[in-house]
Formats: structure tokens, C-alpha cells, sequence
């Protein structure tokens, strides 16, 4: 999220052991800049995640909000 936001926004928890990669955001913007094309493949991939969820997440306000 840090990529849209600018900050950190959320805590990774895991109930099986798991290797998670941290990518600095300045590193990410010299990454865009060497690679465009990828980094526009990464951002698109990443702004349909967000999409889903919140589609998934106004359903749930929407059955909440039925009772």
C-alpha cells in the first residue's frame, strides 16, 4: 500500500513459517524508472487486488446494512 499512500498501512501476520520481502518505495521508484513497463504491470496488478476487495468489502456493507 505504501506504493499508492506513501506510508506504511498495514502489518503482515502469518500462521505458517514464510519469507516476506520488503521493497524500500525509493527503491521502487528508481525500479520504475529503469523498467516502466513492469512497473505499470505491478501497479495495475496491484490496483485489480484493491478493486476485488473492495467489492468484496462493499458487499459485506451491503448485507450488513440489509438487517
Amino acid at each position: 500500500m505504501a506504493i499508492i499512500e506513501q506510508h506504511r498501512s498495514a502489518d503482515v501476520w502469518a500462521d505458517t513459517p514464510v519469507k516476506c520481502l520488503e521493497l524500500p518505495l525509493d527503491s521502487f521508484a528508481n525500479y520504475r524508472q529503469l523498467h516502466p513497463q513492469i512497473a505499470l504491470k505491478i501497479m495495475r496488478n496491484r490496483s485489480a487486488l484493491l478493486a476485488r476487495r473492495l467489492i468484496l468489502d462493499n458487499a459485506k456493507v451491503d448485507l450488513l446494512s440489509a438487517y
